[in-house]
C-alpha cells in the first residue's frame, strides 16, 4: 500500500465538535506496511513542529494511505477504520516552541 506521513492539528481538542487539520504530508518511498515508520513519528513530527511557525495546541503524526500523486486519501484512511486497522499515530501536545509532557 502506498503511504504518506501527514502532521494534523486537532481543532477543538475536548469537544464535541473537534476535528483535525491537515497541515502538511510527504509520500514515502516504497510500498512497506505503515508500521514500519511507527519509530520515526515523533522525531518527524518534533522536527515539522520546530521548523514551521505552529502555535500551542494538540497535534499528531500519522502513516496514512496515500492516492496516486502521494496525498493523504481519507477514503482509504476510512476504509482502514471501518476494517478494526489500528492506526499508526503519535499525539503530541506543542507549547509553540517545544514539546509539553507530563511533569
Amino acid at each position: 500500500m502506498r503511504c504518506a506521513i501527514a502532521l494534523y492539528r486537532i481543532v477543538n481538542p475536548d469537544t464535541f465538535g473537534s476535528y483535525d487539520q491537515l497541515l502538511l504530508s510527504e509520500p514515502l518511498p516504497g510500498d512497506e506496511p505503515p508500521e514500519v515508520w511507527k519509530g520515526c513519528l515523533h522525531a518527524w513530527a518534533l522536527a515539522k513542529l520546530h521548523r514551521g511557525e505552529h502555535r500551542f495546541g494538540m497535534y499528531f503524526a500519522a502513516v496514512v494511505p496515500a492516492d496516486e500523486r502521494g496525498r493523504p486519501d481519507d477514503e482509504k484512511r476510512e476504509e482502514l477504520v471501518e476494517q478494526d486497522v489500528d492506526p499508526v499515530e503519535e499525539y503530541l501536545c506543542w507549547s509553540g516552541g517545544g514539546e509539553l509532557v507530563d511533569a
